[in-house]
């Protein structure tokens, strides 16, 4: 697995929606994440920017959820995943799974 390709599984992204957000073509984004030809240092960069959104977008969520019961923090709390406010449904997926690798999965109900 290359770096590049590492990246894209950590956002969540397919070759597809990492085209889409990088504006380039799929095939640009098979190539770099076999190998074939290497990334970009702007497709690094941009990709870091996504990451620190949904790093964001995921400390969001894990707020709320420290906020519930009165600071106890120990109640469910239901995520509509659509209200997470991310520019993709891949990336909002991510944010939610990194919500949920933090706190467990017993303590975040994903709702679409």
């Amino acid at each position: 697995m290359t770096a590049f390709s590492a990246c894209l599984s950590t956002l969540c992204l397919s070759h597809t929606d990492a085209a889409e957000l990088l504006d380039v073509s799929v095939g640009t984004i098979k190539q770099a994440a076999s190998g074939h030809r290497p990334a970009k240092q702007w497709m690094f960069e941009r990709l870091s920017d996504l990451f620190e959104m949904v790093e964001q977008a995921a400390d969001d969520i894990i707020g709320d959820q420290d906020d519930l019961d009165d600071g106890a923090a120990f109640a469910p709390l239901t995520v509509n995943v659509d209200d997470i406010l991310l520019p993709h449904p891949s990336l909002k997926r991510a944010a939610l799974a990194r919500a949920m690798l933090v706190l467990g999965p017993m303590l975040i109900v994903p709702v679409e």
